[in-house]
């Protein structure tokens, strides 16, 4: 990915679903090619349309700690919100949603610190 980027590849190129690279890559855990696209201009906040979910969304709802801690790394917003209001709190499974949790007890973000923190309480 890191080599495609350093010959022009778009890191915001999307294909005919919508879906960006950046997107790809945290769907499938591929952490490397993450933090690459990242490091290359990602926009991490992309979505397919206004209702859709967040990269940061797909890797809470996946469990993917290193993922989500590069995508806040790089500007994610934590508070972002699809149509129906569901945020990175609650996209993670109810069960084993410690993926989420671990990574918000470690990340000072705002404004939704305090909302993660209690959110998380449940699985502590």
């Amino acid at each position: 990915v890191a080599f495609l980027l350093q010959k022009g590849a778009l890191p915001d190129a999307v294909n005919p679903d919508r879906d960006t690279s950046l997107t790809l890559a945290v769907k499938n855990g591929h952490t490397e090619a993450v933090e690459a696209l990242l490091k290359g201009g990602a926009k991490p906040d992309h979505r397919r349309s206004p209702s859709s979910w967040t990269p940061l969304m797909i890797a809470a709802q996946h469990g993917r700690v290193q993922i989500m801690r590069a995508l806040i790394a790089h500007g994610a917003d934590p508070g972002a919100k699809d149509q129906g209001a569901t945020n990175v709190a609650f996209s993670v499974p109810k069960e084993g949603g410690f993926g989420f949790c671990d990574a918000a007890f470690i990340t000072p973000w705002a404004p939704d610190r305090e909302n993660a923190l209690a959110f998380c309480e449940g699985f502590r």
